[in-house]
């Protein structure tokens, strides 16, 4: 009988679980979208976010901060998005 479900042992196997790569975790529960309306919550968030990278984002539009921040944190490593 297996132990794990098919795939699972072979990324469990192959993982290098010493290696730490940059979390993305956008907590939209935590943002104050009521007064600062959603698109200025989401802005700030993502400006946080790439703050706790040691990042400052240059674009103007979520999608391209979106975007940017992915592409400066996966110089770090593999990067992970959590919502």
């Amino acid at each position: 009988m297996r132990k794990y479900p098919i795939g699972l042992q072979d990324f469990k196997d192959n993982w290098n679980w010493g290696t730490k790569n940059p979390v993305i975790h956008i907590r939209f529960s935590q943002m104050s979208y009521q007064h600062l309306g959603l698109e200025e919550a989401i802005n700030r968030e993502l400006d946080r976010l790439a703050g706790e990278l040691g990042y400052k984002l240059l674009e103007n539009n979520i999608k391209s901060k979106l975007t940017e921040l992915i592409r400066k944190a996966s110089i770090k490593g593999k990067v992970e998005l959590k919502n």
